[in-house]
C-alpha cells in the first residue's frame, strides 16, 4: 500500500473543509399570522424552508390563527402567545407573516430591541409597524391589480370597466385604497366603476346580481372573498363556496389577485407569489444569522408576478384565450 505524502494530505483535508456546504448555525422563529393549512401560508413555508434548510437553520413555527380567530381579542392574546414562544426559543432572527403579526407583535419590538426582525407578506404601509429600523427588515406584498387588469384586456379589449368587489377584512382594508388611488390616478389598464365592500353572502349576491345587469361593467375584480359571513357577526362562509356562486351566477368574467382566486374558479389572476415571500424572507434571515444586522438589509417588495388562467372556467364562459398567452402562464388549472 503507497503511503500518502503530508503536503498531498494537507492538500485533500483543504480540499474536503472549503469544498463541504457552508451552514449557518442558527435558530429562526417563524410567527405566522394565520394558520398552517392557509394555501398563502404553506407557499410562504416553502420559500423559506427551500432557504433555511438548505442553510442547516433550525426553525420553529408558530401560527396566529387570525383568518379563523378573527377577533381583536384572540388577536391580543395570540401577540402574547407569540412574545412566549419567542422568550423561550431565543431565536437568532424572527420571521413575521403578513400583517396581524406585526400589528400584534413585531411592531412593540421596532427600534426597541436587539431581537432581529424579518417581516414578509405586509400590506399595511411599513411606517404604521416602525418599519424599517436597526433591528427589522423585510419583503411587503404589493398586489397586481395592474398588470391583472392588463391581462384581462390582452384578451378581452372590449372590456373598459369593472366593479371591485372585495370583503371587509383588514387586509382589504390595507390594499382597497392603494388600488383606488392607482384608479383615480388613471394607472390601471381598465376604469373600476365602483368600489364595492359588502359584508354578508346576501350582500354580495345582491351587488352581484346588480352589476352582471350594468351593461357598463364588463368584468369583476375580486380580491379577497374570505372573511364573507352568513349573517352579520354570523359564521363564514367558505370562500370557495362565495367565489363558485358568483362565477355560476354572472357571464361577465371574474379576476383575482391571489392563487386561491383561480382555484375557487376565478378566470384569470397575475398574483403575488407567496414562495417568491418565503424566499425573499429566509435569504434575509440567513444574512442576518451570518452577521449582518438587519437595518443593514435592504427592504424588498415583490416583483416576481405569477400568471394563472382557469381554463375550466373560460370554456364554461366561452372565452377564448390565445395560445402564445396559455404558453407563456406559469400556471393552467384544467
Amino acid at each position: 500500500m503507497k503511503k500518502i505524502s503530508s503536503v498531498v494530505l494537507a492538500g485533500l483535508l483543504l480540499f474536503a473543509v472549503t469544498s463541504a456546504p457552508v451552514f449557518a448555525a442558527g435558530k429562526v422563529l417563524v410567527v405566522h399570522s394565520y394558520h398552517a393549512e392557509y394555501s398563502w401560508v404553506q407557499g410562504l413555508d416553502t420559500g423559506m424552508d427551500q432557504v433555511l434548510q438548505a442553510s442547516g437553520i433550525t426553525v420553529e413555527k408558530f401560527y396566529m390563527d387570525t383568518k379563523r380567530k378573527a377577533s381583536d381579542e384572540w388577536k391580543v392574546k395570540t401577540g402574547q402567545m407569540a412574545v412566549e414562544k419567542m422568550l423561550a426559543m431565543k431565536p437568532d432572527v424572527v420571521i413575521t407573516t403578513d400583517d396581524n403579526a406585526q400589528a400584534f407583535f413585531a411592531k412593540n419590538y421596532a427600534g426597541k430591541s436587539d431581537i432581529q426582525f424579518v417581516f414578509t407578506g405586509v400590506n399595511g404601509d411599513p411606517d404604521k409597524y416602525g418599519f424599517p429600523a436597526a433591528n427589522v427588515t423585510g419583503i411587503l406584498e404589493r398586489a397586481y391589480a395592474d398588470q391583472t387588469l392588463d391581462l384581462l384586456k390582452s384578451f378581452m379589449p372590449q372590456i373598459n370597466a369593472v366593479v371591485y368587489l372585495a370583503d371587509d377584512s383588514a387586509t382589504a382594508d390595507l390594499i382597497t385604497p392603494r388600488i383606488q388611488a392607482q384608479a383615480k390616478n388613471g394607472k390601471l389598464p381598465i376604469a373600476v366603476n365602483s368600489f364595492e365592500r359588502p359584508s354578508t353572502f346576501d350582500q354580495w349576491k345582491t351587488v352581484v346580481k346588480k352589476y352582471d345587469q350594468d351593461p357598463s361593467i364588463g368584468a369583476f375584480l375580486i380580491p379577497l372573498y374570505l372573511t364573507v359571513k352568513v349573517a352579520e357577526n354570523g359564521d363564514r362562509v367558505p370562500p370557495k363556496e362565495v367565489m363558485q356562486w358568483i362565477v355560476a351566477n354572472t357571464d361577465k368574467p371574474v379576476v383575482g389577485l391571489w392563487p386561491f382566486s383561480t382555484d375557487h374558479g376565478a378566470l384569470c389572476a397575475v398574483v403575488v407569489d407567496p414562495v417568491e415571500h418565503g424566499r425573499v424572507a429566509g435569504e434575509m434571515a440567513a444574512k442576518i444569522i451570518k452577521g449582518k444586522k438587519a437595518g443593514d438589509v435592504e427592504m424588498a417588495t415583490n416583483k416576481e408576478g405569477y400568471v394563472i388562467f382557469n381554463i375550466t372556467t373560460a370554456k364554461a364562459k366561452g372565452v377564448d384565450i390565445p395560445y402564445e398567452l396559455l404558453e407563456s402562464a406559469n400556471k393552467i388549472i384544467e
